[in-house]
């Protein structure tokens, strides 16, 4: 994902060389190839960002992070990350997939990302279409449900008392 440099500048805690990194790992955690779901994916990355704001913790974990990914590029590959081919991108996130930073990552990922009305279009999330939703589809109705509604309404309004006639 190649990313004018202007737009690096929109991160908060990030310098762009970092926030293009992040990018990068977006791009490897998310591999989604639909062109509609690039600013998505943009969008995750400066959300993520946005946390490192006020969480200190995940802001040093995540840059210390970031820093050991792309030092790993170098070594092995000579390259920054970003740079890399997705299949040495791959390969060096396969590394350290069992780590708390990229597991971090990938929960962080994958909970904005796949919040996003744009994302729900395109993979197809049902009826987003339908203005109602799933509320009013039925799902949270049971037949045996309805009755008792039913019938307790109907003896409320004739002022029978239902729980046995107490």
């Amino acid at each position: 994902m190649m990313v004018e440099r202007d737009r690096l500048l929109a991160f908060q805690v990030l310098p762009p060389d970092e926030a293009e990194l992040m990018l990068a790992l977006v791009n490897v955690i998310l591999p989604h190839g639909e062109a509609r779901l690039e600013e998505a994916k943009f969008a995750t990355a400066l959300a993520l960002d946005a946390k490192l704001v006020a969480d200190l913790s995940l802001r040093a974990a995540v840059r210390e992070g970031l820093t050991g990914l792309e030092r790993s590029a170098w070594s092995g590959y000579g390259e920054r990350f970003g740079a890399l081919g997705m299949a040495e991108q791959a390969e060096l996130c396969s590394r350290i997939e069992d780590g708390p930073f990229f597991q971090t990552m990938v929960q962080l990922v994958k909970y904005d990302f796949y919040n996003r009305h744009i994302v729900w279009e395109v993979i197809g999330y049902p009826d987003l279409g339908n203005d109602s939703g799933y509320l009013h589809l039925g799902f949270d109705r049971f037949e045996v449900a309805d009755a008792m509604t039913a019938r307790h309404g109907k003896a409320m309004r004739s002022g029978e008392r239902g729980n046995g006639g107490s």
